[in-house]
C-alpha cells in the first residue's frame, strides 16, 4: 500500500480507437467547458488501459434491447461521465462534483459494476428479452449461501441434539441442547461457520459468454453454477440486472423519468419538510421520516444527503448529533446543506484519507476498502502513515465506522431523483399515487395504514391485495367478498383493516405541555439493543386519520399479537426533532378499542 501508484498507460491509437467505439452511441452530447474535456480524456485513458470498453458495450446492448422499459442506474456507475453520455446513467458526475474512482478504480482487479435497476413488475420480461438475444449463451449467476454464526447454532442443534421443526426468532437456542450435548454442539458450530449452506439464485447477476457454457453447469431457468466471484476469476463480464419497486411505483402514477420532473416545486419541498412520506418507497421508514423532518431538504441533492444518512452511515453517537446540529443552520437553503464532522458518503471517506496522507485518489479507495472490508493489513499500514497525528483517534474512528454500507454519492443521487419523484406525485397526483403504492409496495407498515391513507384520498376499497382492479373510485380484488363482520374492531382483527369511512373508534392524542397521551393503532415497531445490553422498542401509531407519531417504549415490547397501544409520555426535542418517550402504557387488542 505505501507504494507509489503509477496510473495505467493506453497509446493514442488504443484510446482512438475506444474513442471511436463508445463516441459513436452516446446519447447525449459532451457540454462545453474544460472540466468536462478533462474528465472525459481520464476517463477515456483508464478505459482504454483497463480494456473496459466491451463491458460498456454489452450494457449498451442490453439497454437497446429494452429501450421501451425505463430504467436507472443503482451503484457507482453514475460517477463516470462516460455513461452519463452513453445514456446509461442520467447523473452528471462533473454538476455533482463525483470523482471517477469509485467506479473505476485501477488498483482494483475487477470490472466496474453497472448496476441497472428496472420496474419490478419488469424484471422476468428483460431477463427473458436478454435469454432470447443470447441463446444458450446468457445464464443468472448462482449465490453460494454460508452458515453464520446465528443459522449454524441452530443447525448444530438440529443434528446433534434432533432439535425438529421451525425454532422461533428470540429463542436461545443453546437451551434446546441437553447438557452433554453442549460440547458437541459448539464443536460442530464452530465447524460448520463459513460452510457452503446451500445454493440459490442471485437477484440480478446475469453473464453473457461468448459461446455456451458446459450444460453440467446449467440449472433450471438459466441458473449458472457459478457465483459472482468465480465469474470475477473467470474474467467474464456481469451485468446486475435489477427491480425496483419505486421504480414501478413511479411508472404507475406517470411515465415520466425521475429525473423530469421539476426540482423547484413548493408542494414537494413542504411535504418533504413534514416528513408526509408513508407510502413512498425508500421513504417512509420511521427512521427516514425523522431525518427529513430534521434536514427539512429544498433539494435533491438534500435530500440525497438524508437517504445517505440511513443507509446507515459513518457517522454515530456524539458525532451524529454534531452533524444534525451544523444542518440545522442551513435549514430553507436549497442545496446548500453542509457538514463537516462525520463521513456521508464514500467519497468523504477517500477525501479525508487523500487529505492527511498527501495522496492520490486510487491508493486513498483502496485505504477506504480496507477499512470496509477489516482487512487488518491495509488498516496497520494506514495507521503507519497517519503517524502522531493529532487527531488519530477522530481519523480512526470515523473510517473505522464506515463497513456498515458503503453509499456512494452517484447512488444516493439516483435514489434522490426517485423519491423526489414519487413526493411530488403524492403531492399532485394523490389519488393515483396511492393506487400506486397498494399495487407495488412493499412496506414494513401494517395493511390498514396505507388502506386509510388511499381512503382519504378518495379510494373505496373492495379487495384484500393486490392485483388491485379499478372500476371508478374503486379497488377491488378479484373473487373478492366483503365477509359480514359486524364492527370495525371485528374487520381488523380478521383481515388487517377496515372498510368504513371513519377512523377506528377510540383512538386518540393529546399533548399539555411536554406530557403525551394517546391511543394508537400499531403500524409496525422495531426493538433495538442500545449496546448496554438495553433494549428500547420503536413503535408507529396511528391515532387518527391525519395523526401518525413515533414512539419509543422500554425494554422488548413484542408487539406482534397486538392491535394498539395506550399510553402515556414525555416529549424531548433533541437535533431539531421531537421524541415521544412512553413512561406507562399498556397493550390493547381490537376489541379493547371502542
Amino acid at each position: 500500500m505505501a507504494e507509489k501508484f503509477i496510473a495505467p498507460v493506453a497509446n493514442t491509437q488504443e484510446q482512438l480507437t475506444t474513442w471511436n467505439l463508445l463516441s459513436s452511441r452516446f446519447q447525449r452530447p459532451c457540454p462545453a467547458g474544460e472540466h468536462y474535456a478533462l474528465r472525459l480524456a481520464q476517463e477515456l485513458e483508464l478505459i482504454t488501459a483497463l480494456k473496459f470498453a466491451p463491458h460498456f458495450l454489452r450494457v449498451l446492448e442490453v439497454l437497446e434491447l429494452t429501450r421501451d422499459i425505463p430504467h436507472i442506474t443503482r451503484g457507482s456507475a453514475g460517477s463516470s461521465l462516460m455513461c452519463y453520455l452513453l445514456g446509461i446513467s442520467d447523473i452528471d458526475p462533473v454538476i455533482h462534483d463525483i470523482p471517477i474512482v469509485r467506479f473505476i478504480n485501477p488498483q482494483r482487479d475487477d470490472l466496474p459494476d453497472i448496476d441497472l435497476d428496472f420496474p419490478q413488475p419488469y424484471h422476468r420480461e428483460v431477463l427473458e428479452r436478454i435469454y432470447r438475444h443470447w441463446p444458450g449463451r446468457a445464464a443468472r449467476l448462482s449465490n453460494y449461501v454460508k452458515y453464520r454464526e446465528k443459522s449454524a447454532r441452530r443447525e448444530a442443534a438440529r443434528r446433534v441434539a434432533n432439535v425438529k421443526g421451525k425454532i422461533p426468532a428470540d429463542q436461545d437456542v443453546g437451551k434446546l441442547v441437553p447438557d452433554h450435548l453442549q460440547a458437541e454442539w459448539q464443536h460442530l458450530t464452530h465447524k460448520l461457520i463459513g460452510k457452503k449452506r446451500c445454493i440459490s439464485k442471485h437477484p440480478g447477476g446475469v453473464v453473457v459468454f461468448d459461446r455456451p457454457p458446459a450444460k453440467s453447469l446449467i440449472r433450471a431457468d438459466n441458473q449458472i453454477l457459478l457465483d459472482k466471484y468465480e465469474v470475477e476469476d473467470l474474467a467474464y463480464l456481469k451485468i446486475d440486472v435489477l427491480s425496483n419497486r419505486g421504480l414501478a411505483q413511479l411508472l404507475t402514477c406517470n411515465s415520466r423519468h425521475p429525473r423530469e420532473y421539476p426540482e423547484q416545486d413548493d408542494a414537494t419541498q413542504h411535504l418533504l419538510a413534514n416528513a408526509d412520506t408513508i407510502g413512498i418507497c425508500q421513504g417512509e421508514s420511521p427512521v427516514m421520516r425523522r431525518t427529513l423532518r430534521a434536514l427539512k431538504p429544498q433539494t435533491r441533492t438534500d435530500l440525497a444527503l438524508a437517504l445517505a444518512l440511513i443507509r446507515p452511515a459513518a457517522i454515530t453517537g456524539r458525532s451524529q448529533g454534531v452533524f444534525f446540529r451544523e444542518f440545522m443552520g442551513h435549514n430553507g437553503v436549497p442545496g446548500d446543506l453542509k457538514y463537516r464532522n462525520g463521513l456521508v458518503y464514500d467519497e468523504d471517506a477517500i477525501n479525508l484519507i487523500m487529505m492527511e496522507l498527501v495522496i492520490d485518489p486510487y491508493q486513498a479507495d483502496m485505504y477506504r476498502r480496507g477499512f470496509v472490508k477489516k482487512n487488518e493489513e491495509i488498516m496497520f499500514d494506514f495507521l503507519g502513515r497517519l503517524g502522531n497525528h493529532p487527531e488519530r483517534s477522530r481519523i480512526l474512528n470515523l473510517l473505522t465506522n464506515i463497513d456498515g454500507f458503503g453509499l456512494c454519492k452517484a447512488h444516493a443521487l439516483n435514489l434522490a431523483y426517485m423519491v423526489w419523484a414519487l413526493a411530488w406525485e403524492k403531492a399532485h397526483n394523490t389519488q393515483m399515487f396511492w393506487y400506486s403504492t397498494l399495487t407495488h409496495n412493499n412496506s414494513m407498515y401494517r395493511p390498514w395504514l396505507h388502506i386509510e391513507q388511499a381512503k382519504r384520498a378518495g379510494w373505496r376499497i373492495q379487495g384484500k391485495k393486490r392485483p388491485w382492479l379499478v372500476r371508478g373510485n374503486c379497488l377491488y380484488t378479484p373473487g373478492w367478498r366483503q365477509p359480514l363482520f359486524e364492527t370495525a374492531q371485528d374487520q381488523l382483527e380478521r383481515q388487517g383493516f377496515w372498510c368504513q369511512d371513519e377512523f377506528m373508534p377510540g383512538c386518540y392524542y393529546t399533548e399539555i405541555g411536554n406530557i403525551a397521551t394517546f391511543r394508537g393503532l400499531i403500524a409496525t415497531h422495531r426493538i433495538y439493543n442500545s449496546g448496554s445490553g438495553d433494549h428500547l422498542t420503536f413503535a408507529t401509531l396511528g391515532c387518527s386519520p391525519d395523526q401518525v407519531i413515533d414512539v419509543q417504549l422500554p425494554g422488548v415490547v413484542k408487539c406482534k399479537n397486538w392491535a394498539a397501544i395506550e399510553g402515556q409520555a414525555t416529549i424531548e426535542w433533541r437535533a431539531g426533532v421531537k421524541s415521544t418517550w412512553v413512561n406507562k402504557f399498556q397493550l390493547l387488542t381490537a376489541q379493547d378499542l371502542s
